[in-house]
């Protein structure tokens, strides 16, 4: 895997310039929801993200985060996800692709303590579709699988804010394991193509609560 992470990474960072676009951006949140669950402990979290991507469809995402909160997986306050991928329109916008493998770190951990994470995406239209799959030392973990739907691209009129609808499910190991699901919706307006304001709510099948957080983004 490391073979892989390497080798498509070259090929994103070795390509010339006019075939290479690089993105980023800065942000806050006032709760670090994951997959229905809070990795803050509802508190305020800051980050900031970078991609390269080459025209070919590769592509190379580095995630930070600081504030976390999660002593299920980490003693530490600061998170770093790696990603390398592939991304690509197939059958001439029939449907859209992407594969890739994550390596989720918390810095201060050892390096055994990393998980890696494959995904594969699927989307048409309003609508998408991701599976996750931990592989490696957790591999005995359980798949994750989310879809959402864009309501604003759906109904294809133009709307100040854009809201999308999703669940997603952990798929029990075991035949007698509970399968657990997550669900919600996020809310957001664009600040002139700088950023945006969000809104996120979240309910864990399993819990009574339901979870929020507001954030902003800002892209360069």
């Amino acid at each position: 895997m490391q073979k892989l992470i390497l080798g498509i990474a070259a090929v994103v960072l070795s390509a010339s310039a006019g075939a290479v676009d690089f993105s980023g951006s800065v942000g806050y949140a006032s709760d670090y929801i994951w997959r229905g669950i809070t990795k803050s402990n509802e508190e305020q979290i800051f980050m900031g993200s970078g991609r390269l991507g080459h025209e070919s469809g590769a592509y190379v995402n580095v995630n930070f985060f600081t504030g976390v909160d999660f002593p299920a997986a980490t003693d530490q306050s600061q998170e770093l996800d790696y990603t390398v991928g592939f991304a690509k329109d197939v059958g001439d916008g029939l449907f859209g692709l992407d594969v890739g493998y994550t390596r989720h770190t918390y810095v201060g951990d050892e390096r055994d303590d990393a998980v890696g994470e494959l995904h594969g995406m699927v989307s048409k239209g309003p609508a998408n579709v991701t599976v996750f799959r931990v592989i490696g030392e957790d591999e005995d973990q359980a798949s994750y699988v989310v879809g959402s739907v864009s309501a604003t691209e759906l109904i294809k009129k133009e709307m100040p804010v854009d809201v999308s609808v999703f669940y997603g499910t952990q798929l029990p190991v075991e035949d007698d394991d509970e399968r657990v699901s997550d669900y919600g919706m996020v809310a957001s307006v664009g600040i002139k193509d700088r950023g945006s304001l969000s809104y996120k709510l979240s309910k864990l099948s399993e819990d009574e609560e339901v979870t929020h957080s507001v954030g902003v983004t800002i892209k360069f």
